[in-house]
């Protein structure tokens, strides 16, 4: 058998979403977290659907789209909403149950199947390509805000777009690669999440901003 990465189920019930959405009239909505491949800006854009990214999280996913359909009166006959993380995977309905629904999610995905009637491995490779780097840094909760702090000061001095939301960093270029600087929220460590369309660059950025991070964690 194959073992695929976390997020593809999330991105085949997208895909399936937002393709069948698309003649609609409604506006696609896809709420996710920093940490979520690429991939699914790729998918949004060629259905005309809205990315928007959240901190790490489910709980700020979950606030985002009920704060979507609370402030903006987003109505089914005018905005389709759903959403997910792409670092478990987790996809989540809010019409349904606006919380990750692993049952929810499987029986979507038998449903894609049948009614694509191909095989789990032709509807994966139909998916946008991206591959993903990881490592992870020790640090006490203390120097956290200072670690960041420098982080995001070095990245900008070298040129590069940061986005910061929370305590996490986000760098890259739009729909090609991108890096994120996390400090976990369960963990005393700092999480260094790399994704490119080529392994190799996926994997050089992550080695090369982990070993920013611990530089000038050592300044600390």
């Amino acid at each position: 058998g194959v073992c695929y990465q976390e997020d593809i189920g999330l991105a085949l019930i997208t895909k399936y979403y937002l393709k069948n959405n698309m003649n609609s009239g409604r506006k696609g909505v896809f709420v996710t977290n920093l940490a979520s491949s690429l991939r699914f800006e790729v998918i949004a854009e060629k259905y005309n659907a809205q990315v928007i990214r959240t901190p790490i999280g489910e709980r700020f996913l979950a606030e985002k789209m009920r704060n979507l359909i609370e402030e903006k009166g987003l109505e089914r006959e005018e905005y389709f909403i759903l959403g997910g993380e792409g670092l478990c995977g987790g996809f989540m309905f809010p019409y349904f149950n606006n919380t990750r629904d692993g049952i929810f999610a499987a029986a979507k995905i038998i449903e894609i199947l049948v009614k694509k009637e191909k095989r789990l491995s032709d509807l994966v490779g139909d998916l946008p390509k991206f591959y993903s780097h990881r490592k992870k840094i020790t640090i006490k909760k203390k120097v956290v805000s200072l670690l960041i702090e420098s982080v995001k000061k070095e990245l900008l001095e070298d040129g590069e777009n940061v986005v910061q939301i929370a305590q996490d960093l986000r760098f890259g270029k739009e729909k090609e690669w991108f890096v994120l600087i996390h400090p976990s929220n369960t963990e005393p460590v700092v999480r260094v999440i790399s994704e490119a369309k080529r392994n190799s660059l996926a994997r050089v950025n992550c080695e090369v901003t982990t070993e920013l991070v611990r530089l000038l964690k050592s300044r600390l």
